[in-house]
């Protein structure tokens, strides 16, 4: 068991264990507003960052499953690994989605997060994004974060994994469902 002021650490600030389960829960209730509830596929394309922790623990919260994008995979392959895993949901870096053209529609939501700092700093690629270029469609992370209440719902009895994706050996990626791993969960760091 973590000490009580166990923190997750970025290049931007330290985050407590609480407040990051705040932002958790509070995703996990604006998954749920996207219809995300248990079964759902959330799709994440994001350098490191914070939000992959957060994320992964409001769909573990919803009962859905996590489907990390490699973000050096060409718009074509993401498309691919989204039809695949029919993901309803597609967060990640605003420079990201940019770059592979994702738009919101009726099959798939789009949720965009600034590129921090930090992340700007470790990745080129992320820095000189002119968010008047975000599409209007795109959903912005720290809106849903500021209108959603936490979610205060029962996690399901049989907890949800991931879906990794390999590069496959006929040259289209094979998705892998993986168990959640049997380590302590976050609610136990707490």
């Amino acid at each position: 068991m973590a000490p009580p002021d166990a923190q997750l650490i970025t290049a931007e600030a330290r985050v407590g264990t609480a407040a990051a389960l705040e932002e958790a829960r509070r995703l996990a209730a604006a998954l749920t507003s996207f219809g995300i509830g248990e079964n759902g596929v959330v799709a994440l394309l994001m350098w490191n960052d914070l939000p992959f922790f957060t994320l992964a623990e409001a769909c573990r919260l919803v009962g859905a499953y996590l489907v990390p994008l490699n973000w050096h995979l060409a718009p074509r392959e993401l498309r691919d690994i989204l039809d695949d895993c029919d993901a309803r949901l597609l967060v990640g870096h605003a420079p990201l989605l940019h770059a592979a053209n994702f738009a919101d529609d009726e099959k798939r939501r789009v949720v965009a997060r600034d590129a921090p700092a930090g992340v700007q700093a470790a990745y080129p690629q992320a820095r000189g994004f002119d968010a008047s270029r975000w599409p209007a469609s795109w959903h912005r992370w720290e809106a849903l974060l500021a209108t959603h209440a936490p979610w205060d719902g029962e996690p399901p009895v049989t907890e949800r994994g991931g879906v990794f994706y390999t590069s496959g050996t006929t040259g289209k990626p094979k998705g892998v469902v993986r168990d959640p791993l049997p380590a302590a969960t976050w609610a136990e760091l707490h």
